[in-house]
């Protein structure tokens, strides 16, 4: 799950994570991600919210990272 105010944040995220080889996302509802990965290894970092790729794409596009789906001021 990753809490964002913005949908391209979230249309950002989900393409990124499909060109990420081994992986596909599938499906995003309520900032809650189904994502396919062919193995462990592509899954790592993908869990809670929490990786590295998630924490750019928030902020690239300006949402705080401490605050669930808040913007940084």
């Amino acid at each position: 799950k990753r809490p964002m105010d913005i949908p391209l944040a979230h249309v950002s995220l989900a393409n990124y994570i499909t060109l990420t080889p081994g992986t596909i996302a599938m499906d995003i509802d309520e900032g809650v991600y189904t994502i396919h990965a062919l193995n462990d290894g592509a899954a790592d970092g993908l869990e809670n919210g929490e990786g590295e790729m998630m924490q750019r794409v928030s902020a690239l596009f300006g949402e705080d990272q401490g605050k669930k789906g808040g913007r940084v001021k």
